[in-house]
């Protein structure tokens, strides 16, 4: 994993794996190569997705597992980014969706970044990102995806 200390624009992106997330990373690492650029991807599992395990043994079970999961797709995330030169890193957490994409948030001085069509599924988090949140956020489109030869203006 890189760098990214030292790239001009540090983009924090919230993936979640969807079809409509990876495609905007798509999009993402094209506009980093634009503009040197770095990515750090950022996962939840969102601890309300364990449902009603019957024991705290279950419960450690599911998250081992799904730890496993997580780590062998951001793994594979990252390596698609820097074999596009881009540099790139990942985390995860787990807990509530909305609580730790807001801290993550409030930590990090990076350039918000996420699927327009996943941002209905954040719920309340969706009013912090447009009206609280103090941090610059690129929303990308799937329908119109960044092309060489187009402008962009940031």
């Amino acid at each position: 994993m890189s760098n990214n200390a030292s790239k001009r624009f540090n983009f924090l992106f919230l993936i979640d794996f969807s079809e409509s997330s990876l495609e905007a990373l798509n999009y993402l690492v094209k506009l980093c190569g634009t503009i040197d650029g770095a990515i750090e991807l950022f996962y939840v599992f969102d601890s309300g997705d364990l449902g009603e395990e019957s024991s705290s043994v279950s419960v450690l079970r599911t998250i081992e597992t799904e730890k496993v999961k997580i780590k062998r797709k951001l793994n594979s995330a990252v390596e698609m980014i820097e074999a596009e030169n881009i540099p790139a890193t990942s985390t995860y957490t787990y807990g509530n969706l909305e609580l730790e994409i807001q801290h993550k948030i409030i930590e990090q001085q990076q350039i918000l970044a996420l699927s327009k069509t996943d941002i209905h599924l954040f719920g309340t988090l969706s009013y912090y990102l447009i009206n609280k949140c103090n941090r610059n956020i690129l929303l990308i489109a799937d329908e119109h995806p960044f092309m060489s030869g187009n402008s962009i203006v940031i």
